[in-house]
């Protein structure tokens, strides 16, 4: 490969940071402009499929020689591909999107409202005891979490979570997921850049192509592990005797759990 570019990074041409370092994209707003790609109802996430954790804590950072590590992020530098572009997102279900549309889908919700206190008479079920705990987090009874108008009618499009895996919390999967990409990036991108040694021989294009692959590869795990996430396979967890975790768990998370679920 032959290609010259200039040891002066003039203009920017990647970007590997979410936030700041020059970066200018509104990433959710680019996310929804080009067609909310993945889960976009109930509450969820904007899921960088390349984390920048991935990239920069779990790869770049971890070259332990400081000139190898230097010449990778020089290269980054060099290479025209942006993190918060759309083809590296995608929206994510938080757990409870998963818990309120299993409740309202088994029948359990009573109420539409469920007040900062917990306390409502009428409410039952995971409706209680979840929203009401993401309603304390304001101190405004206005921002109090409408379920109605959130959730919308049961048959809406799109307001199943099913077929996608928990976001957050980062105990379903999001903690070992950042790990394996990380491992991805170094044998794909780092290693092979540090091969060659000498940016004059880089093509930084093709740097940036690997990078989408990357992203194309890892969409494609996430929509391919979660295929079973449904709310039948989330019953499984409530038999006699219980259904091993891992069996009912796994099409839920993003990689291997890094805690159990407690039974007490």
């Amino acid at each position: 490969m032959a290609n010259h570019e200039s040891d002066d990074i003039k203009p920017r041409k990647g970007f590997f940071r979410k936030h700041g370092d020059g970066q200018e994209l509104n990433y959710e707003t680019e996310w929804k402009n080009a067609g909310k790609k993945g889960y976009g109802s109930l509450i969820y996430q904007v899921h960088h499929i390349l984390p920048e954790d991935s990239i920069y804590n779990k790869a770049v950072l971890k070259i332990s020689n400081a000139d190898k590590r230097t010449f990778v992020e020089k290269c980054l530098y060099k290479t025209p591909w942006n993190i918060n572009a759309p083809v590296n997102l995608i929206g994510l279900p938080d757990l409870y999107s998963f818990l309120i549309y299993f409740d309202r889908k088994k029948g359990n919700s009573q109420a539409d409202k469920v007040s900062a206190d917990g306390k409502s008479s009428d409410a039952s079920g995971y409706i209680k005891n979840k929203i009401s705990r993401l309603n304390q987090r304001s101190k405004n009874p206005d921002d109090y979490i409408d379920l109605k108008s959130l959730f919308g009618d049961l048959g809406k499009a799109g307001s199943s979570p099913e077929h996608y895996p928990v976001h957050l919390p980062v105990s379903w999967g999001h903690t070992r997921y950042n790990y394996a990409v990380a491992d991805d990036i170094k044998s794909n991108v780092i290693d092979p850049l540090n091969a060659i040694a000498d940016q004059h021989k880089i093509v930084f294009e093709n740097v940036a192509s690997i990078f989408d692959a990357l992203a194309s590869t890892w969409e494609a795990y996430l929509i391919s592990r979660a295929a079973t996430a449904t709310y039948d396979t989330w019953q499984l967890r409530y038999t006699t005797p219980p259904t091993p975790e891992a069996t009912w768990r796994t099409p839920f998370t993003m990689h291997d759990a890094s805690s159990t679920i407690s039974t007490t």
